[in-house]
């Protein structure tokens, strides 16, 4: 049922329109209260996200490049976002939009339907799908990409075994539009 959602959700988006494929050169994207642009300097960033949430860096972290993960004060094992810094520049940043884990098919269609409102709020309808899948035995993992520029949705739905199944939605803005 969550993939029948899902399917109707990108169908929609695209029907949306489309205007001239040019992004704006200052893509951002929200944190919390927090607007973050790629190219910022690292310690400005950390400086404010630390305001609202605790940041957990990886311990392979060098001064050529970093990753934090962007957690809740009070709950660390909710996290909100990933941060990546390139010689010390924001690089790349994916946002969770599931953090409350929505393990409902309405939770999860709120959760993209949010996504995609935002990126259409931010005029970014002139988009490109593509779709992934593999697997191993006994789990299977799909991929859905929704590009907009710097900017674009993945959401994974992981089926695990017969019982165990979950699915993802993450934002990601990227300097080089690769996926993560």
């Amino acid at each position: 049922m969550k993939t029948k959602m899902l399917l109707v959700l990108i169908l929609l988006f695209l029907t949306v329109g489309s205007e001239t494929p040019g992004q704006s050169p200052q893509d951002s994207i929200q944190v919390g209260g927090t607007t973050l642009r790629l190219g910022i300097a690292q310690s400005s960033v950390l400086q404010q996200l630390r305001e609202y949430y605790a940041l957990q860096g990886n311990e392979k972290n060098s001064a050529n490049s970093s990753e934090w993960r962007v957690v809740s004060k009070n709950q660390q094992q909710i996290a909100y976002a990933r941060i990546y810094f390139k010689d010390e520049k924001l690089a790349t940043v994916l946002k969770y939009w599931d953090v409350d884990r929505p393990d409902t098919e309405v939770g999860f269609a709120n959760a993209l339907f949010g996504a995609v409102s935002s990126f259409e709020r931010e005029g970014r309808t002139y988009c490109t799908i593509q779709t992934g899948q593999g697997q191993s035995p006994g789990n299977e993992i799909k991929t859905v990409f929704i590009a907009c520029g710097q900017k674009y949705l993945r959401m994974d739905i992981y089926l695990m075994g017969k019982r165990e199944e979950s699915a993802t939605i993450t934002e990601v803005l990227d300097s080089t539009n690769s996926k993560k």
